[in-house]
Parts: C-alpha cells; sequence; structure tokens
C-alpha cells in the first residue's frame, strides 16, 4: 500500500517532489488516517487502488490521496467510483455531512471524480511552479 500511495504521490507532485523514504511515509499519511471511510481494492493480494480520507471536522472528511495502479489503469474509472462508493456509503452511515476533495488538473486519480460528482468549484489561485536557475 504504502510503495503504491508513494507512486501515486510522486506523480502529482513532479514540480514539489517529497523527500521521504518509504517508512517515513507511515508517519504523515497513516496516522491520522480516518480508518473507517478510507478503502483500498485488492487483486490477489495486491493492492490496485485506495483512498485515504481524514476528518477536518466533526462532520467533514476530506481526501488525502487517491490512486490506481499503473497496470490497471483501464479499471481506473470503475476503481475509484467503487472506491468512492464506499467512502459515501460509510460516511453517511457515520453522519457526516461533508465530504472535501482538492481536485488538482495534474492529478488524473482525483480528476476522475469530475466525471461523475456534481462540483461546487470555489475561487483559487492558479499556479505554477517552475525551478529557477540562479545566475
Amino acid at each position: 500500500l504504502l510503495k503504491l500511495a508513494s507512486t501515486c504521490y510522486q506523480a502529482t507532485h513532479t514540480y514539489n517532489p517529497a523527500e521521504h523514504t518509504l517508512a517515513e511515509w507511515q508517519v504523515p499519511f497513516l496516522i491520522d488516517l480516518h480508518k473507517t471511510t478510507s478503502f483500498v481494492i485488492c487483486d490477489q493480494a495486491q493492492v490496485i487502488g485506495f483512498n485515504w480520507m481524514y476528518q477536518a471536522s466533526s462532520d467533514v472528511l476530506e481526501q488525502g490521496l487517491v490512486g490506481v495502479d499503473s497496470s490497471y489503469c483501464r479499471y481506473q474509472a470503475w476503481i475509484i467510483r467503487l472506491l468512492f462508493q464506499q467512502t459515501l456509503k460509510t460516511a453517511r452511515r457515520s453522519q457526516y455531512q461533508t465530504l472535501r476533495y482538492e481536485i488538482d488538473s495534474i492529478d488524473p486519480w482525483a480528476m476522475e471524480l469530475v466525471t461523475f460528482l456534481p462540483i461546487q468549484q470555489e475561487p483559487s489561485w492558479l499556479t505554477l511552479c517552475l525551478p529557477q536557475t540562479i545566475h
């Protein structure tokens, strides 16, 4: 799971890559993980998709990271929808009022959510981080 999560995180953070070892990934991502609304999908004991949810407030859950193994990319839409449905069902049972997502255009897994969710857009800064060389 951590290897797949690390791969997905690195793929969506090419402009500001994380400098963590696989062991260090456990600290920031797994400690505060909302365990009842975060899910993984496995195929023959291999994790092929996951979503990590965190509690933002007493009635708000926030998406942390979602991803699908690259060898399952043709099933990506189905995997992400299934993960979302499980999260939604469990969140409703736990009486959460809001699911919050930060969807970035460089994140193919989060962008998949846009294809089937009624998105409420919020104003935001348009930013681009480019490496600079100091002469």
